[in-house]
């Protein structure tokens, strides 16, 4: 898949986050990484929607 660079980094800050977090949370609770990941999803969804428009939404 081809993304725009801008859009790959805004990816990667994304994930790099994400670990972060992940990494921290694990001495913390498993709800903020059962979280990290819903947003991670949601955010991946978004994207895919966002640049694949012909794809159904309710797929």
């Amino acid at each position: 898949m081809d993304l725009p660079q801008s859009i790959r980094l805004y990816v990667a800050l994304e994930l790099n986050e994400a670990s972060f977090v992940q990494s921290k949370a694990n001495s913390d609770s498993v709800g903020t990484v059962v979280q990290m990941a819903l947003v991670v999803s949601t955010l991946i969804g978004q994207f895919k929607n966002r640049y694949n428009p012909t794809s159904s939404s309710n797929s």
